[in-house]
């Protein structure tokens, strides 16, 4: 979707269909490549959840917006981004981490085939970032270029049959 850059509108949309990035907590519109949640209202949105009033609550609000639950940025001319989903999100001593973000950064590293990041729960930070990587024969390992808490991971690796175990898929939880 885009919106004219000399536009000085907080959202975008086709008319009569409106998308906005919105603060989590507030719902508020949130400037250029600030990271909120996309939102949308219009012909588009479902009117509810049958029979499930508080369902529908929580995924439209009073002014009929639909709360994806999806992160994601505008930018100058109006394109979104999506960065990220807000359940996705590790929340580790206080620091938002976006685990999309973090896929996307080991996927940058040589012999790393894919990437599955999803948080744990740790008695000291509530969530630690955890990561499921398929790699190329013979990797060993990776200086993370500065990313302290990437060099030194809080959980070994999995061995042997444990490994086979997840070769060719990634569980979404913990656990899995």
């Amino acid at each position: 979707m885009m919106m004219s850059s000399t536009s000085a509108r907080r959202w975008a949309g086709h008319p009569p269909v409106s998308v906005k990035v919105a603060d989590v907590n507030t719902g508020e519109p949130l400037r250029s490549g600030e990271h909120g949640e996309l939102c949308c209202r219009g012909y588009n949105v479902m009117k509810g959840y049958y029979k499930m009033p508080e369902e529908t609550a929580k995924a439209i609000d009073k002014n009929g917006f639909l709360h994806s639950g999806d992160m994601g940025t505008i930018d100058e001319e109006g394109y979104f981004r999506v960065t990220g989903r807000i359940k996705d999100m590790i929340i580790r001593g206080g620091e938002n981490i976006y685990p999309l973000e973090v896929e996307n950064f080991l996927l940058t590293m040589p012999g790393v085939l894919d990437a599955q990041v999803v948080g744990c729960p740790d008695e000291k930070y509530g969530e630690v970032v955890t990561a499921f990587i398929p790699h190329a024969r013979g990797l060993r390992g990776h200086d993370a270029g500065g990313r302290a808490r990437l060099r030194h991971p809080a959980h070994r690796p999995l061995q042997g049959a444990q490994a086979r175990l997840l070769r060719g898929r990634f569980p979404h939880e913990p656990g899995q």
